[in-house]
């Protein structure tokens, strides 16, 4: 038999996403680009899957100190199993051309239970391509499973007191559904396998780059797609597919007749450069705006597993603000900020200093009012001996991305974004860019990191670039609302 490539069950399900995903992991993987989101995701599986041992206490873990020594592991499982240990964590199974290793295997009396964990709050179709496998490999292996079940996070808990892992987690039985996926396995398998002794599959870039998951070479194969693409053409969605199978790569290359109202000003900023200011909604909606105004500015963390008395798995957890302050017209500008301690529930301190900064009355300025609003919502549903005061503030939320997403106000530098990352240096001086941290992705899992007591590195700096992030976050607000102002004058 001629060589086959051993696959793992991560590589099977790269494989079934995109071949050349694949073969671009094991020939090439220099090219990988990972980003910071996703390997937040890879800690979170990680401790999630740690965690679940839990469920089954007592049990043999069968990994070798060197987790590359696949013969050792393979070898320790094995004694592992032919003893008649009931629980196992981490049993690796392999048969030729294909290796996995289960999170929990179980003995119920005469059955084998096989329990896969994932820090998803529900089952997704691609845990189905990933337990058949598992499945297929263990039967291969001499130890077919009489059930396999999924365990997912349970986002309905709300933690009481000591963390309940068999409240957090819910384990749901997919046997069937692993059963009936079956016969793709082998097939798909051979194929892959074979796929991977040639060439690199001519793959085009397709909606597969990003489904199921963020591939970490798109980075590579999307490096022929030119600067303002199709891509970037704000609310285009499934379109662009369309708009680049007929050829059309950047945005200029599209007729304006066929685009939408709210497409136009970007469409006419890179064919004429043209910008839009108009003057009098601008005006309009400023002057609604009373006196003092509160630029604010949230961070939150949202861990799969809370940490916090009475909060839910996934749940937005405020730990830090920024507030900026102007009186009165032409007042001075005064600065406010709360960052939690990381190891307290941050939301009682953050609530009686944000009411105590913000007042009772003048608008409270923010950029995309949903999450704050948000936020200030749930802190009144979990802490109801404030909820009055804490609706009275949403009750004088000014929304200040209202101008660029309804593009009142458009340059060709904003490059069809709303953000504030994309706004703040198309009109002022002002950039994120000589920050430490610079965007709130990094701030929460930085900030998570900490509160999880994963943390390495300098505290007392790392507390500072978060305070100089978020005071940024709110300074590009009053930059931003001082350009209008100056402008509509």
């Amino acid at each position: 038999m001629s060589y086959l490539p051993s696959l793992s069950k991560s590589k099977f399900v790269s494989g079934v996403q995109c071949q050349k995903k694949l073969w671009l992991n094991k020939h090439q993987p220099e090219l990988a680009h990972w980003g910071q989101a996703q390997e937040a995701v890879f800690a979170s599986g990680t401790s999630v899957g740690e965690l679940a041992t839990q469920l089954f206490p007592g049990g043999t873990d069968a990994r070798p100190e060197n987790m590359r020594d696949f013969k050792s592991w393979i070898q320790q499982s094995a004694e592992c199993l032919e003893s008649g240990i009931e629980v196992i964590y981490e049993a690796a199974f392999s048969v030729p051309g294909a290796f996995v290793a289960l999170d929990i295997f179980v003995r119920e009396g005469d059955e084998i239970h096989a329990y896969e964990v994932k820090s998803s709050t529900g089952l997704h179709e691609y845990h189905i391509t990933d337990t058949a496998f598992q499945y297929w490999v263990m039967e291969q292996a001499g130890y077919r499973p009489d059930k396999i079940f999924l365990v997912h996070i349970n986002s309905s808990y709300v933690r009481k007191g000591e963390l309940d892992v068999q409240q957090l987690f819910h384990k749901e039985d997919i046997t069937d559904l692993v059963r009936a996926n079956q016969a793709m396995v082998e097939p798909k398998l051979r194929e892959l396998q074979e796929m991977l002794k040639g060439t690199k599959p001519n793959i085009d870039i397709g909606p597969h780059c990003s489904n199921p998951f963020l591939c970490e070479f798109k980075n590579h194969c999307w490096s022929g797609i030119p600067e303002n693409s199709v891509f970037e053409l704000t609310y285009v969605g499934a379109k662009a597919w369309d708009y680049y199978h007929r050829g059309l790569l950047q945005i200029t290359d599209l007729d304006e007749a066929d685009l939408q109202k709210r497409q136009v000003p970007q469409f006419r900023g890179l064919k004429d450069g043209e910008s839009v200011f108009e003057s009098e909604l601008i005006k309009d909606f400023l002057n609604a705006w009373e006196y003092p105004l509160y630029f604010l500015d949230f961070e939150t963390i949202n861990p799969a597993v809370p940490i916090y008395e009475g909060s839910r798995p996934y749940q937005q957890i405020c730990f830090q603000y920024s507030l900026h302050v102007i009186k009165e017209p032409g007042g001075e500008l005064e600065h406010f900020e709360y960052l939690a301690q990381d190891d307290e529930d941050p939301r009682p301190k953050f609530i009686e200093q944000m009411l105590q900064e913000c007042g009772s009355s003048g608008s409270i300025v923010v950029y995309n009012e949903g999450f704050e609003k948000g936020r200030i919502a749930e802190l009144a549903h979990d802490f109801p001996e404030h909820s009055e005061k804490l609706l009275a503030l949403n009750e004088r939320v000014a929304d200040l991305l209202i101008p660029f997403r309804s593009h009142w106000c458009y340059t060709p530098a904003m490059g069809g974004s709303a953000s504030i990352k994309s706004v703040l240096p198309a009109l002022t001086d002002l950039s994120y860019n000589e920050l430490e941290i610079s965007d709130g992705g990094t701030a929460s899992e930085t900030f998570k990191a900490m509160a999880e007591g994963r943390f390495e590195g300098d505290f007392q700096k790392t507390r500072t670039d978060l305070l100089e992030y978020c005071k940024m976050d709110t300074l590009a607000m009053v930059e931003v609302w001082r350009y209008l102002v100056g402008s509509v004058k």
